[in-house]
C-alpha cells in the first residue's frame, strides 16, 4: 500500500527515490538488473571478506581480557565519518537540490517536510558506513555470536544522533557566515571532519607495533584517570 500523498512516510519516500537516482546516476546510469547484480555481488565479496576479519578482530574487542580503546576508536571514527556524510547530505539537501522552497510552499506542516528530509538523511548516512560494518556483524552471527547483531541498532541511533549534529553545524553556519557561505563553509567543514580521521588512521597504521600500544596504553589511562570513563564508555560497554 502507498503511502498517502504529503504524509511523513511519502515524503521520506520521495527524498529515498532523489537518492537512489543520484546513485545510479554515479553507477553510470545503469539498469536496475545490472545494478541489482553487482549489490549482489559486492554484499557476497563483503561477507567473504569479513569472515577472516571476524576472527583477527574478535579477540580484541571481545572477553575478559579485552581492550575497551580499539573498540572506542573504532566507534569514533564511524560516528566521526557519519557526522562527514551527514553533513554533505545536508548541503544536498538545502542547497542543491531546489525542491525545498517547494515544499515548504505547499500546504504541509513545515515540522512534517523537515522531519522527513531528516530521516531520509539519516538514511544515505547509515548506506554509506553498514555495507562495510554489517558484514562483519552477519558473519559473527553465522560464526556463533548472535550478540555482534547489536550493531544493528548501534549504527541505527549513530546515524541519527550523526544526522542531528550535521544538521545543527549546517545551521549554525548558515547563521554565523551568512546563507551566501553557508554551502560552502558546510562542505569544507564535512571535508575537514572525514580527512582528517583518515589522514590520522594512517598515520597511525605506519607508526610501529610498540608505539601504537604505548598510545593505547596513554589514552586507557587518560580516560581512566578522568573520572568520566563510566560515562564516556558507555555506548562501548553497551556495544562490547
Amino acid at each position: 500500500m502507498n503511502p498517502a500523498p504529503g504524509s511523513f512516510l511519502w515524503l521520506v519516500a520521495h527524498d529515498m527515490r532523489l537518492n537512489w537516482r543520484r546513485f545510479v546516476d554515479m553507477m553510470g546510469g545503469a539498469s536496475i538488473r545490472n545494478l541489482g547484480v553487482l549489490l549482489a555481488c559486492g554484499v557476497v565479496v563483503l561477507h567473504l571478506v569479513a569472515w577472516p576479519a571476524v576472527l583477527l578482530v574478535k579477540p580484541h574487542v571481545q572477553g575478559g581480557d579485552a581492550s575497551l580503546m580499539p573498540l572506542a576508536i573504532t566507534m569514533l571514527c564511524i560516528f566521526t565519518w557519519m557526522i562527514a556524510q551527514g553533513l554533505f547530505a545536508t548541503t544536498r539537501t538545502l542547497f542543491d537540490r531546489g525542491d525545498l522552497d517547494l515544499l515548504l510552499g505547499a500546504p504541509l506542516p513545515a515540522a512534517r517536510i523537515l522531519a522527513a528530509k531528516a530521516t531520509a538523511i539519516a538514511a544515505s548516512t547509515l548506506g554509506s558506513i553498514a555495507l562495510l560494518v554489517l558484514p562483519l556483524a552477519n558473519m559473527s552471527a553465522i560464526l556463533g555470536e548472535p550478540v555482534w547483531l547489536a550493531a544493528y541498532p548501534v549504527l541505527i541511533s549513530l546515524a541519527l544522533l550523526a544526522t542531528a549534529l550535521g544538521l545543527g553545524i549546517s545551521i549554525g553556519l548558515f547563521f554565523l557566515v551568512g546563507p551566501r557561505r553557508a554551502r560552502t563553509f558546510t562542505q569544507m567543514t564535512g571535508a575537514l571532519i572525514a580527512g582528517g580521521f583518515v589522514l590520522g588512521a594512517q598515520a597511525v597504521a605506519v607508526l610501529p607495533e610498540s608505539m601504537r600500544a604505548g598510545i593505547t596504553r596513554a589514552l586507557e589511562h587518560t580516560v581512566a584517570g578522568s573520572g568520566l570513563s563510566e560515562i564516556a564508555f558507555l555506548p562501548v560497554h553497551a556495544l562490547q
